[in-house]
């Protein structure tokens, strides 16, 4: 396991459990590398440990498009209304 901006000293070496699961402990926020190894393979992983929390917005895509289907349905009503009322004037 190597810290962030420091991929060249390893902070934590270990094995995985019995299902292939390895749990650390960061101790600051960055995006921290893992590399795994065997007789003649390595994986590599990027993990993103920390930053800014993801805040749930008011607009989700459901909400604006309902918002534009009733404009929608507002303009439509008011074109038909003003159509109506031009032709039942004499």
């Amino acid at each position: 396991m190597f810290a962030p901006r420091d991929l060249k000293n390893p902070v934590l070496t270990g094995h995985t459990d019995a299902e292939g699961k390895f749990i650390f402990e960061a101790d600051r926020d960055g995006f921290w590398s893992a590399e795994a190894r065997n007789a003649d393979q390595i994986a590599r992983v990027v993990i993103r440990v920390g930053g800014e929390s993801q805040q749930r917005t008011w607009n989700s895509p459901f909400l604006v498009i309902g918002v534009l289907a009733v404009l929608l349905a507002i303009a439509i009503w008011y074109r038909l209304f003003r159509a109506r009322s031009q032709r039942s004037k004499p």
